[in-house]
């Protein structure tokens, strides 16, 4: 079976959507307090590319990454900001294009594992390019205790029961991610995308001190507490953040992304395992019903996440190379 390893400095395009790129560092290092420079390889990228990518999409060859050793739990992904030029999601206007190589047209990238649930890793990952910023919640850029019921967190608000006291059920939930991560984008991350107007948005329901309780039901459900609750409409969020700017009839929706594969001399990549990435990546980015299921999770691309409502271009390499 073949097997590629990092014998060489020099990037090597694969299959056109995904860019295998050797590193000296370990990629295992990946914990909070021991991560990758990840912006060095950004720049490094743009050694070789023109700035015509909205997304960077690294990938380690790991099922998963660890937090720091005192955390119990790890992650299969993260985003860094690089730009926003976006009012009315909560964020400020800034461009820190240039520390990472782009001239000014990158957004956002982003660090996943390559095995797991890559469909919902990258949507999720996405997703953190406009929100949530735009209310107040526990976890900081998700959604939390709310029914927001997106990919970056929330309920459904058919599923809460109050029992009581401040004690609240909602079924299956994650306040960071969903606990089904087989799901499209919400309309209130819809709307932050600016792919729907705000009268498509649903009031949303929002713990702001939401907190676990060790206290499940008879069927199995989790309660957890909150005394501090508000439903916010859309005119609330508007009001506190203002109108999205621009809005969704002049929003993007075309979007192009690079997949950036890091291996080591440690952590050589099956071709089987390359493959198998390539094809997910343009199963991911077709502009209509997925046709990949090699993951378990994997069944919303980001057509479907959309709703068909915007596109994410995941090929061509070799049309930007300098």
């Amino acid at each position: 079976m073949e097997i590629i390893h990092a014998a060489s400095e020099d990037p090597k395009i694969y299959n056109q959507n995904v860019l295998v790129l050797p590193v000296a560092e370990d990629i295992t290092a990946t914990t909070l307090d021991d991560i990758l420079p990840i912006r060095d390889y950004a720049v490094r990228f743009y050694k070789h590319f023109h700035d015509d990518f909205d997304f960077l999409i690294f990938v380690s060859n790991l099922y998963w990454f660890n937090r720091s050793p005192d955390w119990k739990i790890g992650y299969g992904g993260i985003y860094y900001g690089v730009s926003n030029d976006v009012r009315g999601i909560g964020e400020s206007l800034f461009s820190d294009t240039r520390r990472w190589g782009s001239k000014g047209a990158l957004q956002g990238v982003i660090h996943v594992a390559l095995a797991g649930g890559l469909y919902p890793t990258v949507a999720h990952e996405i997703m953190h390019r406009w929100g949530n910023s735009i209310v107040p919640t526990v976890d900081p850029a998700h959604w939390g205790f709310s029914s927001a019921n997106g990919v970056i967190g929330g309920f459904d608000i058919a599923d809460l029961v109050d029992h009581g006291g401040g004690r609240h059920t909602v079924g299956e939930f994650g306040s960071v991610a969903h606990g089904n991560p087989t799901r499209p984008y919400s309309p209130i991350e819809l709307y932050i995308a600016g792919l729907i107007p705000p009268e498509e948005v649903p009031d949303l329901w929002v713990a702001e001190d939401g907190e676990w309780l060790d206290e499940h039901t008879d069927d199995g459900h989790r309660l957890f507490t909150a005394s501090k609750v508000r439903t916010y409409t859309i005119e609330d969020i508007i009001a506190m953040n203002g109108v999205r700017v621009p809005n969704h009839t002049l929003s993007q929706k075309e979007f192009r992304a690079a997949v950036i594969l890091l291996i080591d001399e440690n952590h050589p990549l099956y071709k089987w395992q390359l493959d198998r990435l390539s094809d997910a990546f343009e199963s991911f980015s077709h502009p209509g019903p997925s046709a990949f299921y090699a993951y378990s999770y994997d069944t919303y691309n980001f057509w479907e996440a959309t709703g068909g409502r915007a596109t994410i271009t995941i090929d061509g390499l070799s049309r930007s190379l300098k």
